[in-house]
């Protein structure tokens, strides 16, 4: 892996050594790294090696942005690049290259509100997207050499400026804009997944990922500003795809025959039926390797964490309806289904993601595709998920994760004034009084950690902006949340909501499937539970006698701060005992009893035999 050099003698000695570059590409004598003081903007303009781009952002009327306060991370391309770009297309010359189109192109280059030098290409993605709100993957090839979205190789790196970071590229990276199921097709895919894609497009799912972006238009008003901002609201998929080389090695199957004829085997569905039906085997086992959000390899990596970041498994819904998949970590793979006894995974079970690092991270323009190295059959959901699970409810929400939350350092979401758009398809916010606007965490560093939040009620109840006090307004606000959570296996299970409090938020109403779960929750810290000064063990037992729990004891944030059982601030609330005879969503509903700003959590699901001996996590 390449880092940052600190050295300008070798940093010279690499330019000499690149291949291909014009003899203008570099000037000792102006060597960039004196140019610390200067803005993005001001050193483009000023510096002859990025003179062909400097014409683009000045079109672009981009350039202004790169001169003025902020922090930005840029991949800009060579002089010969740009040239080279602009010949190879069908407008011929920077001249004829419509302006809102090629816009887009230098956006696409940028990230917005975050520097991100070479020592932090630590995973499969670049931390924030760019502004373009697309998610930049960095690889490695064979030489060692960083290159971006698979089209840009980093030539010169870590550019430091007084608003960002610079990194020079051999090329223009361009989004793409192929769909799953066009990316199936590509060269190479076609041929080493041919079964998997033609049971794909012959079931009738691959239509279903033909969408990308709903056209409704979502806004808020910024917290900052006042201005209405309009976010978009996609539609990414993920795909786990079984080579045809797995299908053979280890079920025997070479054809689209042999596949429905393995699913009907295992009782999936119904064999009479065709394979276009969603009660066939085929159909709904390919649809059990569809997720209706886009998750990376670090994604997975990031979740499945068990250093205070995580449970150590994450429990997702699939495409296939009421199922769920569970995956974790294992050997430093991630492995899924895979049976455990005590928390711990069982030796050879479950599917891994393929070790070939080529095929995890296959981007498309609406999603991933991740090779798995086995079979993904579908367990029992009663009996297989008959264990304790926990859901954050960010995971609820598939636009959360489909946007680009992740590592966003603040995400302020639409608005949900009554009678406008809802933006979250699994969660319905209406508001009583005023301005409702969800906002994801405070730091938005950890997206789906179980100790961050969703706040709903930043309490814009004032219609003109500037007259809005943060704290009267938190207090005023009135919601309605009906928040629909993953399905409940089969059988008898006790419910509990984790939640956090402050001064700022008030008193709800909680309800599962419509019916009131105990008293209304107070979410202010001036609560008291009455465990003041007894020993633990008494304690916990008068929380649960009430209908509380502290928080897990694992459950820490970034400072290693955790949960213990005299800390109130952070509780569970058990919304009762329920039983189910069979396997489906339900929804929970939380109502403004006294006002104030609401925090989400978590949810958590344990079967009422295992919560005598399930300890404090």
């Amino acid at each position: 892996m390449r880092t940052k050099k600190s050295s300008i003698v070798i940093l010279i000695l690499c330019f000499a050594l690149l291949a291909g570059l014009e003899s203008c590409f570099f000037d000792p004598g102006e060597n960039i790294y004196t140019k610390k003081l200067e803005t993005i903007g001001e050193f483009f303009e000023n510096d002859t090696i990025f003179e062909e781009f400097a014409k683009v952002l000045n079109e672009t009327k981009v350039m202004g942005m790169l001169k003025s306060y902020g922090e930005y991370t840029c991949f800009a391309p060579t002089n010969q690049a740009v040239r080279d770009f602009f010949a190879n297309s069908k407008f011929g010359s920077l001249e004829n290259f419509p302006i809102d189109s090629l816009k887009n192109i230098v956006l696409y280059q940028l990230i917005e509100n975050d520097a991100i030098q070479t020592v932090d290409f630590t995973s499969s993605r670049l931390r924030s997207n760019n502004m373009v709100n697309d998610q930049l993957q960095v690889r490695y090839d064979s030489l060692g050499d960083i290159v971006i979205n698979g089209m840009a190789r980093l030539l010169m790196w870590d550019m430091e400026l007084r608003n960002g970071v610079v990194h020079l590229t051999d090329a223009f990276m361009l989004p793409d804009t192929a769909t799953i199921d066009q990316k199936f097709e590509a060269e190479g895919l076609k041929e080493r997944f041919s079964i998997f894609n033609q049971a794909l497009k012959e079931t009738g799912i691959a239509r279903l990922m033909h969408k990308t972006e709903d056209q409704t238009e979502y806004s808020y008003y910024s917290v900052k500003t006042g201005a209405k901002v309009i976010i978009p609201r996609y539609y990414k998929f993920t795909i786990f795809a079984e080579s045809d080389s797995t299908y053979a090695r280890l079920a025997g199957i070479h054809s689209l025959d042999d596949l429905k004829q393995w699913c009907d085997n295992k009782a999936y569905g119904d064999p009479s039926l065709p394979i276009d039906d969603p009660q066939s085997s085929l159909y709904r086992y390919i649809a059990y390797h569809c997720l209706d959000r886009v998750y990376y390899k670090k994604d997975f990596e990031n979740y499945a964490r068990r250093d205070g970041f995580g449970d150590g498994y994450e429990v997702i819904e699939t495409m296939y309806p009421n199922t769920l998949l569970e995956y974790r970590k294992a050997k430093g793979r991630i492995v899924f289904n895979p049976e455990t006894r005590n928390d711990t995974i069982i030796e050879n079970t479950g599917t891994f993601l393929t070790a070939e690092s080529i095929y995890q991270d296959i981007k498309a323009g609406n999603g991933v595709i991740h090779e798995l190295d086995g079979m993904m059959e579908i367990p029992d959901q009663a009996s297989f998920f008959h264990k304790k699970m926990r859901f954050n409810i960010a995971s609820f929400l598939p636009e959360l994760m489909n946007y680009g939350a992740r590592g966003q350092k603040v995400l302020e979401l639409p608005d949900a004034r009554l009678g406008g758009p809802q933006y979250f398809e699994n969660m319905i916010i209406y508001g009583d009084a005023g301005f409702v606007l969800p906002r994801y965490d405070y730091t938005g560093s950890w997206i789906r950690h179980h100790w961050d939040e969703i706040l709903i009620g930043m309490g814009y109840q004032a219609e003109n902006w500037a007259q809005c006090n943060s704290a009267t307004e938190y207090a005023n606000t009135r919601y309605d949340v009906h928040l629909r959570i993953p399905p409940v296996p089969v059988g008898t299970w006790e419910i509990r909501f984790g939640f956090t409090t402050n001064q700022y938020r008030g008193m709800a109403q909680l309800y599962f499937d419509g019916i009131p779960a105990g008293v209304p929750l107070s979410f202010l810290p001036t609560e008291n539970y009455g465990i003041s000064g007894m020993d633990e063990q008494t304690a916990r037992k008068v929380l649960y006698n009430n209908g509380f729990m502290s928080f897990p004891t694992h459950i820490t944030d970034a400072s290693g701060n955790n949960t213990a059982y005299t800390r109130t601030d952070r509780m569970r609330r058990i919304l009762g005992v329920f039983s189910f005879s069979k396997m489906e969503p339900h929804v929970i509903r939380l109502k403004t009893v006294e006002p104030g700003q609401l925090s989400l959590n978590f949810v958590e699901y344990i079967p009422i035999e295992m919560v005598a001996e399930e300890g404090y996590d």
